[in-house]
């Protein structure tokens, strides 16, 4: 994510592929988010924690979603994308996923993670609404 992107965002969702060497990356995002807090003076709240890539058959995705989980608690979302040869199509031929196969399972997933998104934005209204 750019600088600039992070300073234009109240919140943001971090996806994470299932692999090793991404953990490795999220470290550094970690460091960018708290340096855009200290210096830039603007606080950027993670909405959520999306794993990607995820492989359901595999012993190595399963520690790392649990990792995540173990990391960042109640911020790791319900859903998750499994790795799906429809999501790379979709990316090489520059189409969205939606309009190169919109039954694919990548594309459910990402629907699944918009639905849940919108509840949790829709509870924490109602909660804020409660409180006034």
């Amino acid at each position: 994510m750019t600088l600039n992107a992070l300073v234009a965002s109240d919140e943001i969702i971090i996806p994470i592929q299932t692999h090793y060497y991404a953990l490795l990356g999220m470290r550094q995002l970690l460091r960018t988010l708290k340096m855009v807090r200290e210096e830039v003076g603007h606080q950027v709240e993670i909405l959520g924690v999306l794993p990607t890539m995820y492989d359901s058959r595999t012993n190595i995705s399963k520690e790392i979603v649990q990792g995540i989980k173990d990391f960042f608690g109640d911020k790791v979302f319900d859903t998750s994308v499994h790795f799906n040869i429809k999501l790379v199509e979709s990316s090489m031929v520059g189409v969205p996923l939606f309009i190169h196969d919109p039954s694919s399972r990548g594309a459910q997933e990402y629907m699944d993670l918009a639905k849940e998104v919108m509840k949790g934005h829709a509870e924490r209204a109602r909660g804020a609404a409660a409180r006034h």
